[in-house]
């Protein structure tokens, strides 16, 4: 049952994947006009995904059969190994083209990030009393026609959204791939030491 809630994360992560893909694209037509009040639903939801994500993982982690009778600091250390050990098995049992994929996304979202920075020049488009304005935290720089509204309200969609393609794309691969190939590795790892344990026994 889990696999199959598992298999139906990853393709609702894929599918909000694609959704943050299109809207992306779609900031770079100026013929489109797109604001962070419509795509908003986008930013609560790529949170969320990863958080489930988180909650999966750490959930598989402690399914383990190791470490049960630690005490508290015992188990405290034991899960901070537990995470950096995650960590490094999921970036190795990656594919590696889904892993230069996520590498390449990562790498766009810095420059993306910066481009957005410096487009819109420590300010937000915001309309009052019928004008258009830049401003940044209520000062207003400048007054600006609704076409530089518009451009400008694009830009923002574009800064958040190349994170949001981002996060969506983690929890799309780990639910899709890495947490079944994960669960595998553990069988195998977990079988193996209760062979051992077995035959130290006998």
């Amino acid at each position: 049952m889990r696999c199959v809630v598992t298999k139906l994360l990853g393709w609702l992560c894929l599918w909000l994947f694609a959704v943050c893909v299109v809207v992306h694209v779609l900031t770079f037509v100026p013929s489109v006009p797109i604001s962070m009040g419509s795509t908003w639903p986008l930013h609560v939801l790529t949170l969320a995904a990863c958080g489930v994500m988180v909650v999966f993982m750490n959930r598989l982690q402690r399914s383990r059969n190791t470490a049960r009778e630690l005490d508290t600091l015992g188990r405290w250390r034991t899960s901070q190994q537990k995470s950096r050990e995650t960590f490094a098995e999921i970036r190795a049992i990656t594919p590696r083209g889904l892993y230069l994929a996520q590498t390449a996304l990562g790498m766009y979202l810095v420059i993306n990030f910066v481009v957005f920075i410096a487009l819109m020049g420590s300010g937000s488009p915001e309309f009052s009393g019928g004008k258009f304005y830049l401003s940044n935290h209520g000062h207003v720089i400048r007054e600006i026609t609704e076409s530089e509204f518009h451009r400008y309200e694009a830009y923002e969609v574009r800064g958040f959204s190349g994170h949001w393609m981002f996060f969506a794309m983690i929890p799309a691969v780990y639910f899709l791939v890495v947490e079944e190939r994960l669960k595998e590795k553990y069988r195998r790892e977990d079988g193996g030491d209760e062979d051992r344990s077995s035959g130290a026994v006998v």
